[in-house]
């Protein structure tokens, strides 16, 4: 019973503390006001490496089939391909970088829609947009968060490949 009443209070008190509006002090939007640059800054930069990531990957994929004639021409005049599997590792890398820079497209995305409606919400006092530069924070972290869960599984994934890989080559001597 008395624990019942404990609970009831601090749902009230959290209840009351939900209810009264956050007021930032203007040390805090400075804070902000900084912060934002950044973001914006860190995000245009990064806009421009997905950029170069893409052309790159691109150049990888396609320069693929240049090579490969390339090297099968001057193959024939040495009477063989010197390298068969060259044009696979430039498809791969090419393909490798795209993929990169389409799951790298997102986190930034979201960083720089943060820092645009935190610059709006500075600007014009308006909560909304204040909620809508959080909402994109908790967007951008969740992804880092859940690709860094996906990378963690693949990590234990090789781990536990290589492992197997190891006792098979000590089990074959």
């Amino acid at each position: 019973m008395e624990n019942e009443n404990a609970l009831n209070v601090q749902a009230t008190t959290q209840e009351t503390n939900d209810s009264k509006p956050m007021l930032l002090s203007t040390q805090s939007k400075e804070y902000l006001k900084e912060t934002q640059r950044w973001m914006k800054f860190i995000s245009i930069v990064s806009f421009v490496g997905i950029g170069l990531m893409l052309i790159g990957g691109l150049c990888f994929m396609f320069s693929s089939s240049f090579f490969g004639s390339t090297l099968k021409y001057l193959g024939e005049l040495e009477t063989q391909y010197p390298f068969p599997a060259m044009d696979f590792t430039f498809v791969s890398l090419g393909l490798t970088y795209v993929i990169l820079a389409v799951l790298y497209f997102f986190p930034v995305k979201y960083l720089y829609c943060q820092a645009v409606s935190l610059k709006e919400a500075l600007l014009n006092n308006d909560e909304t947009k204040l909620e809508e530069a959080v909402a994109n924070n908790k967007s951008f972290w969740k992804f880092c968060g859940i690709l860094t869960f996906i990378c963690l599984i693949f990590c234990a994934i090789f781990m536990l490949i290589g492992i197997v890989i190891c006792i098979i080559a000590v089990a074959a001597i």
